[in-house]
């Protein structure tokens, strides 16, 4: 007659086995890898400005690699290059005077305009 034990899978629990030979708990399935698309060159993600500041045209004379005269030629690329200016502060210094009034004896501070605004300190 056969061991009633005999059918039982051997574990680490159950056998001389290391716990590191054990069954693992369930895990998570490994997440997919998001995929990026490939970069392109040229005109294929943002679209060109309608209004550009100046256009250059780049036309060969040449060839640059054997050095004859190229025509016709055909456009090859179009791409805006976008430069933003550095950025100027606009200071407006304001002399605001006042005084001591000789009539009512009393201290006084000219109004500013009201397109100007009250000022802020920088320190």
């Amino acid at each position: 007659m056969l061991n009633a034990l005999s059918h039982l899978k051997k574990t680490s629990k159950n056998s001389s086995n290391p716990p590191s030979k054990g069954q693992k708990a369930n895990k998570k399935p490994p997440a997919k890898k998001k995929t990026r698309k490939p970069r392109t060159q040229g005109n294929n993600g943002r679209s060109l400005d309608p209004n550009p500041s100046q256009t250059v045209v780049a036309r060969a004379k040449t060839c640059p690699h054997c050095g004859e005269t190229v025509n016709p030629q055909h456009l090859h690329a179009t791409y805006d290059k976008i430069e933003i200016p550095p950025v100027q502060p606009i200071v407006t210094r304001v002399e605001q005077y006042g005084g001591h009034c000789p009539h009512c004896h009393k201290n006084y501070v000219s109004p500013v305009p009201a397109d100007v605004g009250a000022g802020s300190t920088f320190w």
